[in-house]
């Protein structure tokens, strides 16, 4: 468990860095620019609240220190908050670039290639990631899925988003909240086009479907578990195509790829936001694809 920090800092006088550098050292009693002046390491024993970022993200810019780790975990807001800030500055300088966001369900940190696993065979991800950014901190708001996409969707916390609890039955009766602003939304002021394929599993309302939430489009089942070749979820089907059920044959792990690659096809020239859910195999894995059921060991 995080242990929260004592002391909050202020908010005036040179603002939020400054404000952090004047913090004490939980193991000295230094400030965090003394010590880095000296080249060592340090922990904040504070919290430290930004004014502007309160106002933007919901009253949520507190930070947090782990005892024995060098680690810091923020809300999300506050990383979109500096990725936007990086990406308006460098705007200036270079197109924008596009965004794949590709979320596993279920999957440990040293399950992949690229963070040093020896048996499991992932090329592909490694591509990605050698290609693309590993962070090597990440925290989530729930280790239950609707949750904790929405509150990855809206940077904050699911107590407050209103989707607490995992989606069962009634998915029409369910939704986000009109008040929250979501990324492709955001994004759609910046001139991008978002796609969403995949399980969506946040509510089904009207009202709060992909489309009607930022989304240009949407292809994929509303529930979190469907089946992946009758797409049935609790006796009736769960593959939509924007608002409306899709009739389509085929493995939903594949027809949620080919969605993804023909809208990114579709987007070259303009900046896109693709948003994608592919792998719900690693938790129910008990329907494989036809042709690699038939592989032998």
């Amino acid at each position: 468990m995080p242990v929260q920090l004592m002391r909050r800092a202020e908010r005036s006088e040179g603002g939020l860095r400054s404000a952090a550098r004047r913090l004490p050292l939980r193991e000295s009693g230094a400030t965090v620019a003394e010590r880095k002046a000296a080249g060592r390491g340090a922990r904040c024993t504070g919290v430290i609240q930004s004014k502007t970022l309160v106002e933007l993200f919901s009253r949520s810019g507190d930070m947090w220190c782990y005892p024995g780790k060098r680690r810091l975990a923020c809300p999300l807001g506050v990383v979109l908050f500096c990725l936007v800030s990086g990406t308006a500055w460098a705007a200036q300088r270079a197109a924008r670039p596009n965004v794949v966001l590709l979320v596993l369900d279920n999957i440990g940190y040293g399950d992949l290639g690229c963070y040093g696993n020896r048996f499991i065979m992932t090329p592909h991800m490694n591509r990605l990631a050698a290609e693309g950014v590993r962070c090597t901190d990440f925290y989530i708001a729930s280790p239950s899925c609707m949750p904790s996409r929405g509150a990855f969707l809206t940077g904050r916390h699911p107590v407050r988003n209103g989707l607490n609890q995992q989606l069962i039955d009634d998915l029409k009766q369910i939704g986000l909240s009109q008040e929250e602003l979501i990324i492709p939304r955001c994004l759609k002021q910046a001139g991008y086009v978002s796609g969403c394929f995949g399980k969506w599993n946040i509510g089904f309302r009207a009202g709060s479907r992909p489309t009607e939430r930022g989304f240009d489009e949407y292809f994929g089942n509303a529930s979190g578990n469907c089946d992946y070749y009758t797409h049935i979820y609790r006796g009736r089907n769960d593959l939509f195509r924007n608002t409306e059920p899709a009739d389509v044959e085929g493995y939903t792990t594949f027809l949620y790829a080919d969605a993804a690659c023909d809208f990114i096809r579709r987007s070259r020239g303009k900046p896109f936001f693709c948003y994608t859910y592919l792998l719900r195999n690693l938790y129910l894995p008990y329907l494989v694809p036809l042709e690699i059921s038939q592989l032998s060991l």
